[in-house]
């Protein structure tokens, strides 16, 4: 399909600088940042800077303006759409540049780097505790219910999570809250910037800030505890012990150590007996640490895992 050059030409001479302002630029900055190069930066270079079609007094006829852009397109590979700077949010950055053309969003905020702008994210993330408790073999666990074979420990965990939300008819990917002894929750999961809420409707964290974050005089972490499952329904026991979450996470989203200072990760969540022991939370343990690092306990132990979705 053909393109007007009127409509066009603002196309390459407006991008956003750096704290959201809007301004010119040089014009083969924003063919750059289109990605072109080769003889598409060239044609692109020419259109902006040489012809100006978009000028006052434009140095160049409209059909000259057609000509290069019909070589645009053509240079362009099968299936591309032309770059417009088309703005349909009118914030002042193009379609094709913006992070959330859905909604205006001038400063591209992208707290949870997921390369989709704060404003199009979803307006909450998801957490449950499983329905299911499993052995401090995740591995075997994840195998048992999925029939795939997990690349390590960790993976385990995130299929086992990711099962039990696709049983219940909950979208999105979800991660298990769970350390190895290189990486935890604050390397692992998209960081997001909005709250995270239980299937119940109950707020857990503002962000993943919140999350992380414990109040020094109240040791408080939680906004409310994660005692609700995949379906929407609580999973608290009468048995103390019944109220265990395998996590090898401490409240700030690392690697869990035991006072002797080796990691208790149930061998990176690969053994199942008593020749290992796991870092525990607690569902009951009113919102502070506890939720994360309330015991540690040998990997035959039967337990839950928290569900984050990403």
């Amino acid at each position: 399909m053909k393109r007007s050059c009127a409509a066009l030409s603002l196309a390459f001479c407006v991008i956003m600088l750096p704290g959201g302002a809007s301004a010119q630029t040089a014009d083969t900055d924003i063919c750059a940042a289109w990605g072109f190069t080769g003889r598409l930066l060239g044609l692109c270079n020419a259109y902006c800077v040489a012809m100006d079609c978009d000028a006052p007094v434009p140095q160049a006829s409209p059909q000259a303006c057609e000509r290069v852009l019909a070589q645009i397109e053509l240079a362009l590979p099968a299936d591309t759409p032309f770059p417009t700077c088309e703005d349909a949010d009118a914030d002042g950055v193009p379609n094709g540049l913006d992070n959330c053309p859905a909604a205006a969003n001038a400063d591209q905020s992208d707290r949870d780097g997921n390369g989709v702008g704060d404003a199009c994210d979803a307006v909450s993330k998801t957490v449950f505790v499983t329905s299911g408790r499993f052995t401090g073999d995740l591995v075997a666990a994840a195998l048992a219910l999925t029939g795939a074979v997990p690349a390590d420990g960790l993976d385990a965990g995130d299929r086992i999570c990711q099962h039990h939300a696709d049983t219940a008819g909950l979208s999105g990917t979800y991660k298990a809250w769970l350390s190895d002894s290189a990486s935890g929750p604050v390397t692992r999961f998209a960081l997001a910037g909005v709250p995270y809420v239980r299937t119940d409707g109950a707020i857990i964290a503002q962000d993943f800030s919140d999350l992380i974050t414990c109040d020094p005089a109240t040791n408080i972490c939680l906004a409310n505890e994660i005692q609700i499952d995949e379906h929407g329904l609580s999973v608290i026991s009468p048995s103390e012990i019944e109220n265990r979450v395998w996590t090898g996470t401490e409240s700030h989203g690392q690697p869990g150590t035991h006072p002797s200072g080796q990691f208790v990760n149930c061998q990176a969540w690969t053994v199942g007996t008593d020749a290992a022991a796991g870092m525990l939370g607690d569902l009951t343990g009113s919102g502070t640490q506890e939720w994360t690092s309330g015991a540690i306990q040998v990997c035959s132990l039967l337990a839950h895992l928290y569900c984050f979705e990403q």
